[in-house]
Formats: C-alpha cells, sequence, structure tokens
C-alpha cells in the first residue's frame, strides 16, 4: 500500500515537472528540439546531479532485480535526492545569474536556468519511479 502510494505521488511530481519545462520552455520562446541543449549545456555540478542520479538508479534497479531490497531502496532514494539536490543547485544558480542584471530583467533571460534545474530533477524523479515501479510489481508476485 505504502509503495503505491509512493508511486502515485511521483507521478504526480513528474507529471508537474513536465508541465513547468514545458511552461518553461514556452515562455523563454525554445522549441522543443531545444529540449536536448539544456542537457548538454548544463553547469558541471549539475551533469554531476543529473549522472549520480542515472547511477544510484541503476543501483537500485539492479538491487531490485537481484532482489535485494536494501539495496534497492537506498539506490532508489539517492536517485531521488540526486535530482532533488540538483533541482535546488540549478534554481539557485539561475537565481544567483540574476544578481548583476539591471530590472526589469524579461522571463526569457532567466527561464532556461530554471528549465535546466527541472529537468535534473525530472531525472532523479525517473529514475525513482521506473525503480519503485519494478520493486512494487517484484513484491506483488
Amino acid at each position: 500500500m505504502t509503495t503505491r502510494i509512493l508511486i502515485v505521488a511521483l507521478v504526480l511530481a513528474w507529471v508537474a515537472t513536465l508541465a513547468g519545462i514545458a511552461w518553461l520552455m514556452t515562455r523563454a520562446g525554445m522549441r522543443p528540439h531545444h529540449a536536448p541543449y539544456l542537457l548538454t549545456d548544463m553547469d558541471l555540478v549539475l551533469k554531476a546531479c543529473a549522472a549520480l542520479s542515472v547511477v544510484s538508479a541503476a543501483i537500485g534497479i539492479i538491487g531490485v532485480r537481484a532482489g535485494a531490497r536494501r539495496r534497492a531502496v537506498l539506490g532508489l532514494a539517492g536517485a531521488l535526492g540526486w535530482g532533488v539536490l540538483g533541482g535546488l543547485l540549478g534554481a539557485a544558480t539561475a537565481r544567483i545569474g540574476l544578481i548583476d542584471l539591471n530590472p526589469p530583467i524579461p522571463f526569457s533571460v532567466y527561464a532556461p536556468g530554471y528549465a535546466e534545474a527541472l529537468v535534473v530533477l525530472l531525472v532523479g524523479l525517473t529514475g525513482a519511479l521506473l525503480g519503485l515501479g519494478l520493486l512494487s510489481r517484484r513484491s506483488s508476485r
């Protein structure tokens, strides 16, 4: 029951994050084909958080497949944690970039920074959601 509640909460957060990315990209005047550039043009710290989130999710998924529940839960929590940390760091970086600018600042200037932060959060949520779905499927057998 707890796993299902977590899955529903993660799905809602995932959809809200994806909607936020789409809204930020639309407001910044970015087209859908610019989305991969959000991943490649990120700061090194955000790339590291996204990579660590993927690695943690992989450890969790391997733990699910091997039947090691503790390793699976730690891996999935790590994926979510790295995604949230990357999202917070990305939002702080976008905010710091506004310090040297004189008002009024157009939204298209700082929207890509917030979109990058949400992309890192989306990576973490996706890894945790995939692993939790596998864990739920495995435990229901």
